[in-house]
């Protein structure tokens, strides 16, 4: 039992209790040496009730992989994790978090893990995405078969261009479409990825037989296209200036 980690000095207490991120000090028989108050709050706990406790025995079954501090104190290696899933039993959050070995004399006498929820912003950030994934395959239907797929920025920028590539052609199975009609007049800039994962998706529509017309394509991204190497030749794709002309 280690007890030169025991009196944390009344100033330094006082200091961490106000501090809007969760604080807590193990020693090095992994026993709760302090938490401050944000740290009872997200680990819904009560200081007095758990002081001193083994952390194995508050939480038995959480996995190993959020057992961090637990680790820093065992290898004596400090972590920091972005977006850590904290989900077992009654937690279903996530955690920024970075660990700090504790050391006196050049031994290592505990760890300190600070952590804050961030639970809100991750599953705003899963909204986010989960509603470009549905506007990347937005496929405004036209009659006689026919659609139009407008692309934007904020979608290539934000979901890997594979993912749009994947559920446009869900889509188009699903709608049964016989021609689709590309629309990039949002489109700014595309790197070299872009233009292989659009000839991806030209070849793939041609195998299941659907026309493809791409509009609205801005001068600086046809150079960009021609640099990278891609040519729409093979795919025999009608390219016209802007989706009015194409109807």
């Amino acid at each position: 039992m280690n007890n030169s980690i025991l009196p944390i000095s009344e100033q330094s207490s006082n200091v961490m209790d106000f501090l809007k991120n969760a604080i807590l000090i193990l020693d090095t028989d992994y026993r709760i040496i302090y938490l401050n108050p944000a740290c009872e709050q997200l680990l819904e706990v009560k200081k007095e009730k758990v002081l001193l406790m083994n952390a194995y025995d508050l939480f038995p079954d959480a996995p190993e992989d959020v057992r961090h501090i637990e680790n820093t104190v065992k290898y004596g290696k400090p972590v920091k994790v972005r977006r850590m899933p904290y989900q077992f039993g009654k937690f279903n959050s996530y955690f920024n978090l970075e660990t700090h070995v504790l050391e006196e004399n050049g031994s290592i006498i505990g760890a300190l893990a600070e952590f804050s929820d961030v639970t809100e912003f991750v599953q705003k950030e899963e909204k986010f995405k989960f509603n470009l994934e549905q506007m990347a395959a937005n496929i405004i239907l036209l009659p006689e078969g026919k659609g139009v797929l407008p692309l934007n920025q904020t979608i290539i920028d934000d979901l890997e261009i594979e993912l749009i590539t994947e559920k446009v052609l869900i889509s188009v199975s699903k709608q049964k479409l016989s021609s689709l009609i590309v629309d990039l007049s949002s489109i700014i800039e595309a790197n070299q990825q872009f233009f292989h994962s659009i000839s991806g998706l030209l070849n793939a529509l041609r195998l299941l037989g659907v026309s493809v017309a791409i509009t609205g394509m801005r001068p600086a991204v046809a150079q960009e296209m021609v640099t990278s190497g891609v040519s729409l030749n093979k795919y025999d794709v009608q390219v016209i200036r802007s989706i009015r002309d194409a109807f």
